[in-house]
């Protein structure tokens, strides 16, 4: 399951100075520190759900962190050789036998 925009996120209110970028207003929405998400609380177009307070949440860039999936690859040391010809043959003539 994918952590929620709040799982370790703060809630900043808008301001004149930190204005909603979904709505434009100063006041009523917030945004997170981040800057990843915000709760609108006027603009539903384009939000992904609607929130337990009557706001809208809309995600404006994803966590890198939290949405891709990361993978360790590592080369073995020790690269197994290749049989000899004779080998080969001895284990293809049993195979399909």
């Amino acid at each position: 399951m994918r952590d929620s925009p709040t799982a370790t996120r703060n809630l900043i209110r808008v301001s004149d100075n930190n204005r909603c970028p979904i709505c434009d207003k100063p006041d009523w929405c917030s945004i997170f520190d981040d800057k990843s998400a915000v709760i609108c609380m006027r603009i539903d177009d384009g939000a992904t759900k609607e929130t337990a307070n009557g706001g809208y949440l809309h995600i404006l860039k994803e966590n890198p962190q939290r949405d891709k999936p990361s993978y360790s690859f590592t080369s073995p040391k020790d690269i197994s050789q290749r049989a000899d010809a004779q080998n080969l043959n001895r284990v293809y003539q049993d195979f399909h036998a």
